[in-house]
């Protein structure tokens, strides 16, 4: 769930909310007049959806959209010069990586044959704790080497499908888990 809050007036505070509740997407904005704090609010909403609400910070963290077998949607929120979060996206249609302060689509292998010794040890450096690879609609693993070498250095792999890994993703970053995913779409 999503709360973003518009920067407040004097006597409003209106709130944008997404929640995820199954497969479904539910939307609500919600304005309170002349609420007391952010705490207060929150118990408003708490009331008025009977869930329990939490502020979430969430500022620059990378977390999956939507994904289907052609295209991963990546999502993250950034301040802007007020210091009101902006959501922002971005389309990818070719392999990337991503970790919670990390999005990168370039020079990345498109099949798990491709896996070369200079992005593992990349992964290596960003001290995660857990690698998912995402090997597209199947299931292919790396060589025992590339697994071996993985363990080796303290970095637990879960090779799974490309949807797969993004739902994943998605649970181990709110557990804040030092978390890397490899979506290939090869």
């Amino acid at each position: 769930m999503n709360i973003q809050i518009q920067r407040p007036t004097s006597e409003i505070l209106k709130c944008f909310v997404k929640m995820q509740i199954g497969t479904r997407l539910k939307y609500a904005q919600i304005a309170v007049k002349n609420p007391y704090s952010i705490k207060s609010f929150l118990r408003i909403l708490e009331n008025q959806f009977y869930m329990k609400f939490t502020q979430e910070s969430g500022a620059g963290r990378y977390q999956v959209y939507s994904q289907d077998t052609t295209q991963v949607v990546i999502e993250w929120s950034e301040p802007d010069d007020q210091g009101v979060p902006q959501l922002n996206s971005k389309i990818l249609t070719s392999s990337f990586l991503v970790t919670p302060s990390l999005l990168r689509s370039d020079g990345l292998p498109e099949v798990v044959a491709e896996l070369n010794s200079d992005l593992l040890q990349q992964i290596v450096d960003l001290q995660v704790e857990v690698f998912l690879l995402g090997c597209g609609e199947g299931i292919e693993f790396p060589s025992p080497a590339i697994i071996g070498w993985l363990s080796q250095h303290g970095v637990g792999l879960e090779v799974m499908t490309s949807a797969a890994a993004c739902r994943t993703y998605n649970l181990l970053l709110v557990e804040d888990r030092r978390v890397a995913a490899l979506v290939l779409f090869g």
